[in-house]
Parts: C-alpha cells; sequence; structure tokens
C-alpha cells in the first residue's frame, strides 16, 4: 500500500515539471437509451390508452402523460423483469386519474419469486386515517395497537404514502386509501422490495420511540379484509330491519341463488326496512345490481344517464352492429344512449315500506353506478360515506398485453354518466363518519349507527 501510495505522489510531482497538456474535451453525456426492446412496450402502453380511452387527459395533460412516460424509461438496462417495469410504469398509468386504466401488478411473478426466495413482510396491518398510518394489529410485541407509525427504514409515513399510492389507478384518494390499508405489507414490498428486520418510528401516547422488529412470512390483512371476509354476500336480520351485504357484483348463479334465498327469509321474519349494504362492494357485472334493484323495488330506472364509447379500430370491431359506429370517426366519443325519462319512479315492494343503502371509500365501479341509480330514482336514504368512484367515470375496461414483457394493460373505452353535474362520488343523504377511536373499536360502530338510527321511532 505504501509502494503505491509512493508511486502516485511521484507521478504527481514528475507531472508538475512538464508542460501543460491539451486534453480533448470528454465527450458530450448523452441521456442513456431505452433499450428496444423496452421501447416497444412503451409506446404499445401510449398508443393504446391515447386511442381507446375516451379522455385520457381529463387530470394530467397529454405532453406531462409523455414527459412523465418518458422519465419513466431513463436508466433502464434491458434486463428489468416485469415486476421492475410495473414499479415504473405503473405511476405513469395512474398519474391519469382513471381507476379502470391500469397497468396490473404481476403478482403471478411475484409468488413464484417469493417461493425461491422468500422474504418477511411488516409485522402489521395498518389502519389508514387521514394521511396516517396506524397500527391495527400487530404479530411483533414491540409494536401495539393504535400506534402511530412515522417512519419505516428512515422513509417518513407522509413519503412512505406517496410512494405507495402513486402506482394505484383511483379517482378518489380514499378508494385508494381503502385498497392500501388491506394490505399494505404486501404494497409495501412488492413497491419497495424491502424485506425484514425493518427500523420504525412510531408514536405511542406523547412518546416518541424507535423499535427494531422482525418480519413475518406472511402478509397481514387490513381491518377492511377482517370485516368482509366471511362470504361475498351477507344476510343479517334485526327485528324488522334486514340487512344484506353485497361486495360484488359476480358470480351470477351465486348471486341470484343468494337473493333467492334470502328474500325468502326475510319474507317470514316481519321484515319491514330492507338496508342495502355496498361498502365494501368493489363492482363487477352492473347487470345483477338490475337484478337487486328488481327485486327490491317497483317502476322503472336506469343505472347510466349518459354512455359513451371512444370510436377506435378496436372498439369498431367490439361494436360493429351498432348503428352508425362503423360510420364514426376514430378518435371521436360516439353517444349510445341518453336517458331524457324521470326520476324518483321507483318504490319499495311488498313487505318493504323502506329501502335505504350504505356506501363507502371502497365502494366502486358498477357499486358507484348502483348507488347513483338509487340516488336518482329511489327515496330511500344514502347512509354512510362518499363512494370511492366517482359518479361521472371511465370504465368498461379492455385488456391488453405489452408484447414484451406481458405485462397486462386495462384501459377504459366507455364514459358513464349516472348523475349529470355531479363530481366526486355519490355523495350519502345521511353522512356516517366513524371516528379514528371508533374505527379502533371491535365490530361495526358504523353500523350499529345506522341500525340505532334506523330504529328510532319515527317523528
Amino acid at each position: 500500500m505504501l509502494k503505491i501510495l509512493s508511486l502516485l505522489l511521484l507521478m504527481l510531482f514528475v507531472g508538475c515539471d512538464r508542460p501543460p497538456r491539451h486534453d480533448p474535451p470528454p465527450p458530450e453525456k448523452r441521456p442513456r437509451e431505452v433499450p428496444l426492446i423496452l421501447l416497444e412496450d412503451l409506446r404499445f402502453l401510449q398508443k393504446t390508452i391515447e386511442t381507446v380511452h375516451p379522455s385520457p387527459f381529463t387530470i394530467s395533460s397529454q405532453k406531462a402523460f409523455r414527459e412523465f412516460l418518458s422519465r419513466a424509461g431513463e436508466g433502464l438496462r434491458g434486463d428489468e423483469d416485469p415486476l421492475d417495469l410495473w414499479r415504473l410504469w405503473a405511476p405513469v398509468v395512474a398519474s391519469l386519474g382513471d381507476a379502470h386504466t391500469n397497468l396490473v401488478p404481476p403478482t403471478a411473478l411475484l409468488r413464484q419469486k417469493l417461493r425461491k426466495h422468500p422474504v418477511t413482510f411488516l409485522p402489521f396491518s395498518p389502519l389508514l386515517y387521514k394521511g396516517r398510518i396506524f397500527v391495527h394489529t400487530s404479530a411483533d410485541r414491540d409494536l401495539r395497537k393504535k400506534d402511530e407509525i412515522l417512519s419505516i427504514n428512515g422513509e417518513s409515513a407522509a413519503d412512505l404514502m406517496k410512494r405507495l399510492l402513486a402506482p394505484i389507478s383511483h379517482e378518489r384518494r380514499a378508494y385508494a386509501e381503502s385498497k392500501l390499508e388491506n394490505n399494505l405489507p404486501g404494497f409495501y414490498y412488492m413497491i419497495t422490495g424491502n424485506s425484514g428486520p425493518f427500523r420504525i418510528r412510531l408514536a405511542r401516547d406523547a412518546a416518541r420511540l424507535e423499535v427494531r422488529v422482525a418480519g413475518v412470512s406472511h402478509t397481514l390483512g387490513g381491518p377492511r379484509i377482517a370485516r368482509g371476509a366471511r362470504s361475498p354476500f351477507v344476510l343479517d336480520v334485526q327485528g324488522r330491519i334486514a340487512r344484506i351485504e353485497i361486495n360484488a357484483f359476480a358470480d351470477h348463479r351465486a348471486f341470484t341463488a343468494f337473493l333467492k334465498k334470502a328474500f325468502q327469509e326475510i319474507a317470514g321474519k316481519g321484515v319491514r326496512v330492507l338496508l342495502i349494504d355496498l361498502r365494501e362492494n368493489t363492482g363487477g357485472n352492473s347487470q345483477l345490481g338490475d337484478l337487486l334493484i328488481q327485486r327490491c323495488f317497483t317502476g322503472t330506472f336506469v343505472q347510466n344517464l349518459e354512455v359513451s364509447i371512444r370510436v377506435s379500430p378496436k372498439t369498431r370491431m367490439l361494436y360493429k352492429t351498432v348503428p352508425g359506429f362503423s360510420g364514426a370517426k376514430d378518435g371521436t366519443l360516439f353517444g349510445v344512449y341518453t336517458y331524457r325519462g324521470p326520476f324518483k319512479t321507483l318504490r319499495p315492494r311488498p313487505p318493504f315500506t323502506a329501502v335505504h343503502l350504505i356506501t363507502g371509500p371502497a365502494t366502486f365501479s358498477s357499486g358507484v353506478m348502483f348507488a347513483a341509480a338509487f340516488a336518482n330514482f329511489s327515496t330511500g336514504s344514502i347512509f354512510g360515506e362518499e363512494t370511492g368512484g366517482n359518479a361521472n367515470h371511465y370504465g368498461d375496461m379492455l385488456r391488453f398485453s405489452l408484447p414484451k414483457s406481458g405485462l397486462v394493460l386495462t384501459v377504459s373505452h366507455k364514459r358513464f354518466v349516472t348523475r349529470r353535474g355531479a363530481r366526486g362520488g355519490v355523495k350519502p343523504t345521511i353522512p356516517v363518519v366513524p371516528t379514528l377511536e371508533q374505527r379502533f373499536g371491535e365490530g361495526d360502530p358504523q353500523l350499529d349507527a345506522i341500525l340505532s338510527r334506523l330504529k328510532e321511532p319515527a317523528p
């Protein structure tokens, strides 16, 4: 080591006696080129969104989208796997602000990697409240219920929330947080790649602590999963009030069988008030929503007041039998349907004297359509919180596979108007929002408050 140092010093001093050299200027640094094999994917993603989506640049401008996409391609080596690419590109797609237009996480690949190389996950399930992270359930004794997470591995909770929410396509932040709350440990690993142990700063009462916790071999589901894990369809009868919980408009056979059995049971119990609970309804087949409305009400209704389709080569093939569609110009919005009839036309079907609805931040897609139809055509009350999806939104996803990586891209090709002039989601007529303390409690305090109100004698 001393010989090498002496040699360097000698070279330095000898060099001082020599005339100055005139070296050529260093070559100009050029931005790293995106590998051609991935450039094809980026071009496909951009072209597909810009030609299929009804109005992709409502939230983000076309220029901003393309610049974001270009930045997401910088620095690629060319040997990234689909999970690496998803981490880079999903935030670009999510920036469009359409929850149906989404780069789907490659969860099958992730499972394969975890089988070969097991990792450990954050040892708690979270409760997210107004942008803050709290411990709801913990598998580590150093983390307690109600602890507020201030940072994980040196990254502040605010920065971490921003990073974890970025790849989740959403219209309203409340919806994205409901998805993140369901499985924050899984999202955390998928997005950061960090495995245990974890260094966590937290607030407990008035104290600030730092703990080092080991990870766990499985992810802990959030409180929303725990509440809705029983079944996609639930019937609960309490005296004269029956509650049916529909967590997805899916599985036509199971759905219709549930409705038949539930309404048969209701008929023999003296029920007069029906409460439809869509707080965890993430959508599905809107025709099943039609069946539910027909079971509960008499009268006419529609779920969408206006429907339009973006004309493109893809949709031209899908809707060639729609009169006038094949002759429409590419890139235009083709109006398929507009409702011009009356509202408030639905009446509770006997034995019900009243039908009410509960919605929340996880209510999405076909769940939102149902809530809008309920608001437009029934006289019942909507309890709870604003829906997670916008009342007027884009949807009916088409699926595409990126040609090189195989990542799945879903893109809306229809625009739905369910509440003319509405901004945001379908809003409750009677808001019932649980406090932070109530959300930590056992049971379902939000539902308890709604049932208590319905059981009060009429004035």
